[in-house]
């Protein structure tokens, strides 16, 4: 460990510890263990959900597009595939169409 510590760098930690919140190096079935990291997925998943869902008039849960109109975007994604088709001439997709 001293050699690749040398050669790599960084530093030579003990079990048990934790990278990027889950536990390594513990006893995998503890449940003491796995609660911080399910608390911290439950919040997280909380403000997701705030952010892309919204309830509608009836109450019920919709997704939520944000500012964005979707008609609008489905036309410009369809007008740039239509001018890439006309300029690129050696597009293996053109070839299959």
């Amino acid at each position: 460990m001293e050699a690749l510590n040398v050669v790599l760098g960084g530093e030579i930690g003990a079990l048990p510890t934790s990278y990027l919140g889950i536990p390594l190096g513990a006893k995998s079935q503890s449940y003491k263990i796995w609660n911080n990291v399910v608390e911290r997925c439950e919040m997280k998943l909380a403000r997701w959900k705030s952010q892309f869902l919204s309830r509608d008039g009836s109450g019920k849960e919709a997704w939520r597009s944000g500012n964005k109109n979707l008609m609008n975007q489905s036309k410009a994604l369809k007008m740039k595939w239509l001018w890439k088709f006309n300029n690129e001439e050696q597009s293996y997709w053109k070839k299959v169409i």
